[in-house]
């Protein structure tokens, strides 16, 4: 039994670590993305890129045990999100963010999608 619950952790350790790593790959394509568009006109103040992701944006990814899936949240708090469900990941990604972008992050998630733009 203690075995087992050794081997329970290390797995969740690694999918944090892994988590942890996804999070700052979003973050890091996020800026990317807002950064060709070079539009401060909707930062509502903020003089920066990094100032504007820092009071709007929400990055987060984590193990939702009870659900027994993996959450994935880069959203913008000003508008609504899309919502992707993968088998056992939800995706959830800001209107703000162009089609193709929505696409490229799905995919660098290596998750399938048959999306089509509406």
């Amino acid at each position: 039994m203690l075995q087992m619950m050794k081997d329970f952790l290390d797995q969740r350790n690694l999918i944090e670590k892994h988590l942890g790593e996804i999070k700052q790959q979003l973050s890091k394509m996020l800026k990317e993305f807002l950064s060709i568009r070079n539009d401060l006109s909707f930062s509502n103040g903020c003089n920066s890129l990094e100032e504007e992701i820092r009071h709007y944006w929400k990055i987060e990814a984590w193990l939702d045990v009870e659900l027994k899936r993996i959450c994935i949240k880069l959203i913008d708090t000003r508008v609504s999100y899309n919502s992707f469900d993968f088998e056992n990941v939800k995706v959830l990604l800001a209107h703000t963010l162009s089609y193709e972008e929505q696409k490229a992050i799905i995919k660098s998630l290596n998750l399938e999608t048959n999306i089509k733009k509406d």
